[in-house]
């Protein structure tokens, strides 16, 4: 099983838009996908109807060590090739609980050793949705990853919040270390995404220029990480997933199935057939291209 990250201090850069479009993307072309939600306002487990309210077996159950239960997530699967273990938004009272324990940032290693034949052995991709900061939880999600996606708008703020992450994953890499090796126990490497580039803009133009540069001296210097993957358009696309619950490969789907091949029902739901004939305006182009994005994030994955 392949773990992927999404994570980085800096809010509202499309974080969760992108791992559940990645996630969904992935389970659309036939891989088994589990989503974890580490996410204290569970934005990603909305996408999914009626999975939010058991809190108790939410992602609690694997962080709250304290209780004695011994009370395990519920795995909902939501729909074919993907499960999913939701977010609590009680996970800022249990990480604060956790500030003064010695292994805080295993547990989730240490919860994936105990279940790797009904989890690990199961899947073909984890990947996780973390809250903007490297608070405990997002830090046990770095500890067990394979790659490390972090989105970053063109603003100045986002520009901001990537030094200051790049610094934190590296003071984190070196106190989470193998007691008796001294090696660092996290082993991901980290990649950047530009993400809501737009075209006509003076601040994305320089951003677009810079992420140009950085990859064209990656290439010479044949790094493997910490290096810029790609450049996603600023599209009203990405936004509506989340207000349609739908991922972006659904929508395609949706768009390029003929009317006589639609069922009875959806023929005669007016609300969705109103959604399709907006994804039909979409151009082929522009679907093409979100199938290169996610298939470059799946080569680095």
């Amino acid at each position: 099983m392949e773990i992927v990250t999404f994570a980085n201090i800096k809010g509202g850069i499309g974080k969760t838009t992108l791992s559940y479009n990645f996630g969904e993307y992935l389970a659309f072309h036939g891989n088994k996908v589990l989503f974890m939600d580490l996410d204290q306002q569970s934005s990603l487990s909305r996408n999914y109807k009626g999975i939010t309210e058991d809190q108790k077996h939410s992602v609690e159950a694997i962080f709250n060590i304290y209780n004695f239960e011994k009370v395990e997530p519920k795995i909902w699967n939501v729909k074919k090739n993907i499960d999913i273990i939701s977010g609590t938004s009680r996970l800022d009272k249990i990480q604060s609980q956790l500030v003064t324990y010695s292994n805080k940032y295993v547990i989730l290693y240490q919860w994936l050793q105990r279940h790797y034949d009904d989890v690990v052995a199961k899947y073909d991709y984890m990947i996780i949705d973390c809250h903007p900061d490297l608070g405990i939880a997002t830090s046990n999600a770095v500890v067990v990853s394979d790659a490390i996606f972090a989105p970053v708008k063109p603003e100045k703020y986002s520009f901001d919040s990537l030094k200051e992450f790049k610094n934190r994953l590296s003071s984190l890499k070196q106190e989470v270390v193998n007691i008796q090796t001294g090696e660092s126990l996290i082993k991901a490497k980290t990649y950047f995404i530009g993400n809501a580039i737009r075209k006509v803009d003076g601040v994305s133009k320089a951003f677009t220029h810079m992420i140009d540069s950085e990859m064209e001296s990656a290439k010479k210097n044949k790094l493997d990480d910490n290096l810029w993957i790609c450049k996603i358009p600023e599209w009203i696309l990405f936004t509506v997933t989340a207000s349609f619950s739908m991922p972006l490969c659904e929508m395609e789907k949706i768009a390029r199935t003929l009317k006589k091949d639609l069922t009875k029902d959806q023929q005669n739901d007016e609300a969705f057939m109103s959604k399709r004939r907006y994804f039909k305006n979409q151009s082929k182009a522009k679907f093409e291209e979100i199938n290169n994005i996610f298939e470059t994030l799946k080569r680095y994955a």
